[in-house]
């Protein structure tokens, strides 16, 4: 669990120290402190200035958790049709009984996926990010692609069925209708539009897209 947080922050971009790993797993520092000296003794972790780092062996193990955590929502998701929230939730008990065969299995039967339902990478699948920025990057009238919802949001209460219900997810487009003072933002995408802090907003990532070409789902239209 704690390897795994680790490699979600890195690949958020977030500095990987202690008061932030306890604020993603919600579990007080001093049991944070406690648990990362045991992994730093058992050769999974370092720590330079302050900072962890993997090893090897575990990058390894933490590499091996998002992927089948990953994998294991596609299943979810793709054949056996639950909700975001749902499907996040259950991997997180399911991953952790998933072998070498039943991981091969999955892969398989989904097509080898590259990425997860919300759009982050599958570890060692191959995946090449297009140039992406944030919603937050975004000015009125925008209009833009969503290609990711960052593992930062997928841990906040909620944040999962809103962007889903709303259909703010991978492959649809999506227009900044209005942006406040504070830099919160109104953003229409094909079923509903959504208000938006900008921390939610810098949580997702997209490739923007021309105005004029704004699709059938941000007009609100059922594309054939």
């Amino acid at each position: 669990m704690y390897l795994e947080a680790m490699f979600e922050l890195a690949e958020d971009d977030l500095e990987l120290v202690q008061a932030r790993l306890a604020d993603r797993l919600g579990i007080s520092r001093p049991a944070v402190s406690e648990m990362v000296r045991r992994l730093v003794r058992d050769g999974y972790v370092v720590i330079d200035d302050r900072r962890l780092a993997f090893t090897d062996e575990g990058r390894a193990i933490a590499e091996t958790a998002v992927r089948r955590h990953r994998l294991v929502e596609r299943l979810l998701v793709d054949v056996l049709g639950l909700g975001w929230a749902e499907a996040h939730e259950l991997a997180g008990e399911w991953q952790s009984v998933i072998d070498d065969r039943t991981e091969h299995a999955i892969i398989d039967v989904l097509g080898a996926p590259t990425t997860c339902p919300h759009g982050n990478p599958i570890p060692g699948a191959g995946y090449e990010q297009p140039g992406l920025v944030t919603l937050a990057d975004l000015v009125v009238g925008d209009a833009a692609r969503v290609h990711r919802v960052t593992e930062q949001l997928e841990v906040e209460p909620g944040m999962l069925v809103a962007l889903e219900r709303a259909g703010m997810v991978p492959g649809t487009t999506v227009r900044v209708t209005s942006i406040s003072p504070d830099g919160s933002l109104a953003v229409k995408a094909s079923k509903a539009v959504l208000a938006l802090s900008v921390s939610t907003a810098r949580g997702i990532l997209v490739t923007p897209g021309d105005l004029s070409a704004i699709s059938d789902q941000v007009a609100g239209r059922t594309q054939a």
